[in-house]
């Protein structure tokens, strides 16, 4: 007698939870992309490339924190909490001159605690490259990338990011989270540069 198969736990709006985690997830580590186009100025000094595909976003900002407070929030793996409010775990396991492995564990209400380990690899203070090697969700792979201004104290900050989910979800729904969220994750690590500025 064979067994019938186990149905996908779904979520409230009948995404499976692991679709709804994978893009939940997404923005909290950051992707080198595909080419980008659909430019859109925000405002405050910030630019949108949003991929055809809308799997892929650049977001570009001038943040007030120079390149060495920026390159320091966004390389300090252990505090991660503090920019992305889901992660409740950042364990070094790996740590050279230009390479950091970290395992990053969640906690979200759609689908409980998930974890991702992740590599960091640093070109001196002007790009930060990270690739998924294990965990719960799809290939995340990002960059960062900082450039002085001709403004002493600030820095041109570039993010891609792009997601491909393990799970299937729809374009729209991946478009959504990467353009709500890549925003706000620059502003967090001016919020923090700043903090730590202030002592």
């Amino acid at each position: 007698m064979t067994a019938e198969p186990r149905p996908r736990r779904r979520t409230p709006t009948g995404w499976s939870a692991g679709a709804a985690a994978a893009v939940a997830v997404a923005l909290c580590l950051l992707p080198q992309g595909h080419p980008v186009a659909a430019r859109e100025a925000l405002g405050a000094g910030r630019e949108e490339l949003l991929a055809p595909s809308g799997r892929a976003i650049e977001v570009r900002q001038v943040l007030d924190a120079s390149v060495d407070e920026v390159f320091r929030v966004v390389t300090d793996y252990e505090r991660y909490a503090d920019m992305i409010p889901d992660i409740f775990s950042a364990e070094i396991l790996r740590r050279d001159d230009t390479v950091v492995d970290v395992r990053f564990k969640y906690h979200l209400v759609i689908a409980g605690d998930l974890s991702i380990t992740r590599r960091f690899e640093h070109h001196d203070r002007a790009r930060v490259e990270f690739s998924t090697l294990d965990g719960d969700l799809g290939e995340l792979s990002g960059t960062w990338k900082f450039e002085p201004t001709a403004e002493p104290g600030k820095t041109r900050v570039s993010y891609q990011a792009t997601l491909k989910p393990r799970f299937e979800a729809p374009g729209f729904l991946v478009r959504y989270v990467l353009r709500s969220e890549a925003p706000r994750i620059l502003d967090r690590v001016e919020r923090l540069a700043k903090a730590d500025r202030a002592g």
